[in-house]
C-alpha cells in the first residue's frame, strides 16, 4: 500500500514540475505553441518554399605563362597551327559557385551572403518547386556578408519567410538550418543555439549567433529559423575540421543593414 502512496505521489510531483515549466516557458515567450515530434517538419513543410538554391557563374580571364612568347621569339620562323598559337593567349573560363538564400520580399527579393554572390557575372536562383529566376545583385556589405538579389520574376508573386528577432533568442532554444550542401537541395538539420555574440577574428566578424545544427558549405546564406518558423540568422561560416559547431549573422544585424533597401521595396 505505502509503495503504492509513493508512486502516485512520485508521479504528480513530476507531471506537476513538468506542467509549471512549460506555462512557464509559454508565459515568458520561449516556448510558440506545443513541440512535438512533427514541429520542426511542420515548419520545414509551412516555410520551406522561400528558401532558393543560388548558382552563380564568374567570368574569370587566365593569362597564359608563355603569352609573350610570340612577341618575345616568334615561331623561329615557322608557321604555327592556330589551335597551338591560341595556347598562348588569355582565356575566358567560367567559374561556378552556388549558396543558399531565402525570399525576403514577394517581389523578389532574396537575402544571402554577400561571399556566394561576390563577382559574379550570372546569378540563378532555383526554388524548391523547381522554378528558375534570373538575378541580379542590387545591394552588398562585405564586412557584414549580406547581400541582396533582386529576381527577374516577371510579376510572379513569391513565397517569403518572416524576419525574427534575433536580441531575443537565448542558448538551449532549437533552431532548424535549411539550405543547399554540396548541393544536395533543400537540406534541413537542427540544432540548439549554442551561444551568442561570438567572433571570428580570422575572417574579421563579430557578433555571430554559435549553433550545432549540422551546415556546411553550400549552407551560406540559407535561414535560420526559431520554432515560430522566424528568420532569426543567415547561416555563414563553419569551423574547419570541428564537428557540431556552425555559426550565423543575426538577422537584426541585417535588417539594420538593408533597412534603407527595405523602404524602398515596400
Amino acid at each position: 500500500m505505502s509503495k503504492k502512496i509513493i508512486f502516485v505521489v512520485l508521479f504528480s510531483l513530476i507531471y506537476l514540475s513538468g506542467f509549471a515549466a512549460v506555462s512557464m516557458a509559454q508565459a515568458a515567450g520561449t516556448m510558440n505553441g506545443p513541440f512535438g515530434t512533427s514541429t520542426i517538419a511542420d515548419i520545414v513543410e509551412s516555410e520551406g518554399n522561400a528558401v532558393v538554391n543560388i548558382d552563380i557563374v564568374k567570368k574569370v580571364t587566365l593569362r597564359s605563362p608563355f603569352a609573350d612568347f610570340d612577341r618575345d621569339f616568334g615561331f623561329f620562323g615557322f608557321e604555327a597551327d592556330p589551335q597551338f598559337r591560341d595556347f598562348f593567349k588569355e582565356r575566358v573560363v567560367p567559374q561556378r559557385g552556388a549558396g543558399s538564400g531565402f525570399i525576403i520580399d514577394k517581389k523578389g527579393y532574396v537575402m544571402t551572403n554577400e561571399h556566394v554572390v561576390r563577382g559574379a557575372d550570372e546569378i540563378k536562383v532555383t526554388l524548391k518547386d523547381g522554378r528558375k529566376f534570373s538575378g541580379k545583385t542590387v545591394s552588398s556589405d562585405p564586412d557584414l556578408d549580406i547581400a541582396v538579389v533582386k529576381l527577374d520574376t516577371k510579376g510572379v508573386q513569391l513565397p517569403t519567410l518572416p524576419l525574427g528577432d534575433s536580441s531575443k533568442i537565448r542558448p538551449g532554444e532549437w533552431v532548424i538550418a535549411i539550405g543547399n550542401p554540396y548541393g544536395f537541395a533543400n537540406t534541413v538539420t537542427a540544432g540548439i543555439i549554442s551561444a551568442t555574440g561570438r567572433s571570428l577574428e580570422d575572417l574579421g566578424k563579430k557578433n555571430l549567433i554559435q549553433i550545432d545544427a549540422a551546415i556546411n558549405p553550400g549552407n551560406s546564406g540559407g535561414p535560420l529559423l526559431n520554432l515560430a518558423g522566424e528568420v532569426i540568422g543567415v547561416n555563414v561560416a563553419i569551423v574547419a575540421g570541428a564537428q557540431g559547431i556552425g555559426f550565423a549573422i543575426p538577422i537584426n544585424a541585417a535588417k539594420k543593414n538593408h533597412k534603407r533597401e527595405e523602404i524602398k521595396w515596400i
